[in-house]
């Protein structure tokens, strides 16, 4: 009898939500994976996709609101969330990926075994990561992590913060996304050029 663990097992058979799977993949398959920065790309290409849906319907929300501030007359309109929070809390998760895909070409033994192995892979802090990777940013890209940091953290997922000691409330502006294309862009070509280092 085959172990689950290397077979793989689905926690959810013919579910209209979909499928997901545990233990499908053996070590060699995620330590290959995870130490491509292709696949980290992609996901951060998922991310970015949405984020920019997101930054769109901001602008959306704000024409469509424009005739009623401009009447000072808001009859018959409709409040909606903002999506700008939320497209920050994805745009910095795209950043993060990046910034793991330049990680592992610069640290391959941070996968190992199939596990991430250190504090760095694992963490969400951006600025850190970045600088274990040998990333240089400037005072707008760095401020975006620091921010990025946190959304991903708490206020991108959470109404508040995981403790009442930590600070909580944060104004995202619409102009961050042009200092996060930026960052992306750079990013990606680092990811393109980096010579990957052998595992140690």
């Amino acid at each position: 009898m085959k172990n689950k663990k290397q077979r793989g097992y689905n926690l959810q058979l013919d579910s209209p939500i979909g499928n997901f799977a545990k233990g499908k993949m053996s070590a060699p398959e995620f330590d290959f994976m995870g130490r491509g920065a292709a696949w980290w790309l992609w996901k951060a290409e998922e991310l970015h996709r949405m984020a920019t849906l997101g930054v769109q319907a901001h602008y959306a929300d704000c024409e469509e609101r424009r005739p009623f501030f401009a009447k000072r007359d808001f009859t018959g309109y409709v409040l909606k969330p903002s999506t700008l929070k939320v497209a920050f809390f994805l745009a910095a998760l795209a950043i993060e990926n990046l910034l793991k895909g330049s990680l592992v070409k610069e640290h391959p033994e941070y996968i190992k075994d199939g596990k991430f192995r250190g504090e760095i892979i694992s963490s969400h802090n951006l600025i850190k990561i970045a600088r274990d990777a040998n990333i240089s940013l400037d005072a707008g890209e760095a401020s975006f992590c620091e921010l990025g940091t946190e959304a991903i953290s708490t206020f991108g997922r959470y109404p508040v913060a995981k403790n009442v000691t930590d600070d909580s409330l944060a104004a995202v502006q619409p102009t961050f996304f042009e200092i996060y294309d930026r960052l992306r862009g750079k990013l990606e070509q680092l990811i393109m050029t980096k010579p990957s280092k052998k595992k140690k």
